[in-house]
């Protein structure tokens, strides 16, 4: 059945975090909610939207990004406008610099 099914509209969404191999939406007024799908397959099915990966954990919609400051060692802080500060890793990073345009 569709009991405790919630439809989230993408544009609510901040970020998505991964635990425990469950996934955790978090919504741009705070809500955290479950996810059904793991961290992989939201990725897949947001390809081609403003969700850009952070780290292995992190999934984040470029829409809420208020802010980015780089940090040591290559990994960026993405400040949300939610008031949240994520991490990028170094990995991921490069990603985040190319969709701002930092890197040609």
């Amino acid at each position: 059945g569709t009991a405790g099914r919630q439809v989230v509209m993408l544009d609510r969404v901040a970020f998505i975090e991964t635990s425990e191999k469950r996934a955790f939406i978090h919504t741009v007024d705070g809500a955290v909610l479950e996810s059904p799908l793991r961290l992989f397959e939201l990725e897949d099915a947001l390809d081609g939207t403003e969700f850009v990966r952070a780290s292995r954990q992190v999934l984040l919609n470029f829409d809420h990004v208020a802010a980015i400051r780089p940090e040591l060692n290559g990994r960026l802080v993405l400040e949300m406008d939610n008031g949240e500060s994520l991490l990028a890793s170094r990995g991921y990073a490069n990603d985040i610099k190319t969709k701002i345009g930092a890197v040609r």
